[in-house]
């Protein structure tokens, strides 16, 4: 067994080209490391030793067999300066008090709750869109994310922002690119000096706490179970009694608001552009609309059947994953294939990079919803997609994701047509989750077989 040599990977000799050559273009540098080098490669930046795994068993090993020797990265403590200590920042028995504590409010007699205020958001957003009087462009991705924003804050605090949810987004737009400045070397000791994007960044994470505080103690001031996901954060209890936190309870209603509004949107935004690129799919999709619904709105219990939607939303996540990058610090040797990764060593997992390889996913960028029968779904490896991690640190809000993913895009689906404008090229920009650079201008068209 090697325990002194890194795997085959990129090397340079000029201080900081590797740095630049991520920094630049993260998606293409991680697709040609694992092309270049195959499934277990290493590369060093400064002293930090790094490691690309790029095979589903590799995967599962890290997130779930063996997740105990492993812990979050440095971008944790990044990620730690917008959420806070919330259940996606944590380690350890934090993290999994605080996953106890929030389990309940994802259960399925909550869900029956939230799939109506959803589908009740995803209608109004489509009544707006019939009063427009004009025939220009939207702006899809703004429009998503204004969607999801009011979509979280009714589901998350029974709240309907109204004309805020402007100001909610930029704050949340004003706290995003203070990520990818904070993943270099020094980015926290950079983010400490008084510079005109950290004023702005503290700023505007101090608005947004302000807001959910005073939310919090709105709450408790109504003493009632407002059907939302807060108040199952203020009701709940640790095995000894101990409610969570007043600071507990906004890291973790943030990171709801934040981190869980930004990838629904990426995702539907993501889907409604290949929808449009794909009218062969759309057909199959409106068939199946009128048959399950006709033309009443969606409801959970009419999940099972939209399997064609679903399958959409799996092959949209296939190719554009919201997580697309997931990194691990080993807390000891840790030994794999014919190395030792050594203690402290970082371990990427890149969905990106998996979902995209033609040996679990033939013509991988061919869009298919075949590749989600049942058949094609066990003929692959466990870990072959794995959108939303795995193990204890699988996202909580899996099931939700998926449930508003379906329910919004059939209530939108059902009334228009999405057509994107004939200049409209798609440019990527990973941040903590895949956002889309710029705006994404399409044309609605509203359905008449409906």
């Amino acid at each position: 067994m090697n325990k002194t040599s890194l795997p085959a990977g990129p090397r340079s000799r000029i201080p900081g080209a590797l740095l630049r050559e991520i920094w630049c273009d993260p998606l293409a540098f991680l697709t040609n490391t694992q092309q270049r080098y195959g499934d277990l490669a290493g590369f060093q930046i400064g002293t930090q030793r790094i490691y690309l795994l790029s095979r589903p068993d590799f995967v599962q090993s890290v997130l779930v067999e063996d997740n105990r020797l492993f812990i979050k990265s440095r971008s944790n403590d990044y990620m730690k300066l917008i959420l806070g200590e919330g259940i996606l920042t944590t380690e350890g028995e934090t993290h999994h008090r605080a996953k106890r504590l929030m389990q309940p409010a994802f259960h399925r007699e909550r869900l029956q709750a939230y799939s109506r205020a959803m589908v009740d958001c995803a209608t109004q957003w489509s009544g707006q869109w019939e009063a427009r009087q004009d025939s220009a462009p939207i702006s899809l991705r703004s429009e998503m994310l204004e969607l999801t924003l009011a979509i979280v804050a009714k589901t998350l605090f029974n709240m309907d922002f109204g004309e805020r949810i402007h100001s909610v987004e930029a704050l949340i737009n004003t706290m995003l690119p203070v990520f990818r400045r904070t993943s270099l070397p020094f980015g926290l000791w950079l983010q400490k000096l008084p510079l005109p994007g950290n004023i702005r960044f503290n700023r505007a994470r101090r608005q947004l706490d302000i807001m959910i505080d005073d939310i919090i103690q709105e709450h408790r001031k109504a003493k009632t179970d407002q059907q939302d996901l807060l108040s199952m954060l203020l009701e709940a209890r640790d095995e000894d009694g101990s409610p969570m936190s007043d600071a507990q309870i906004r890291d973790e209603a943030k990171t709801i608001f934040v981190a869980g509004h930004d990838a629904v949107s990426n995702t539907l935004t993501y889907a409604l552009i290949l929808l449009s690129q794909h009218p062969t799919i759309e057909t199959e999709l409106v068939r199946e609309l009128n048959e399950v619904l006709g033309s009443r709105p969606p409801t959970l219990s009419d999940m099972p059947r939209l399997t064609s939607i679903e399958r959409f939303v799996s092959e949209t996540l296939r190719l554009y994953p919201a997580n697309w990058l997931m990194a691990r610090r080993a807390t000891e040797d840790y030994a794999l294939e014919n190395y030792v990764i050594p203690r402290g060593s970082i371990v990427l997992m890149s969905p990106w990079v998996i979902h995209r390889d033609a040996r679990f996913f033939p013509n991988p960028m061919q869009f298919d919803l075949k590749r989600w029968t049942s058949e094609a779904r066990e003929s692959r490896p466990r870990f072959s997609y794995f959108p939303f991690g795995g193990g204890p640190r699988s996202c909580i809000g899996e099931g939700f994701a998926w449930m508003e993913s379906i329910l919004v895009l059939a209530t939108l689906i059902q009334k228009w047509r999405f057509k994107t404008t004939p200049d409209f090229r798609l440019e990527l920009d990973p941040y903590i989750t895949l956002r889309i650079r710029g705006n994404v201008p399409i044309h609605l068209e509203r359905r008449r077989n409906l």
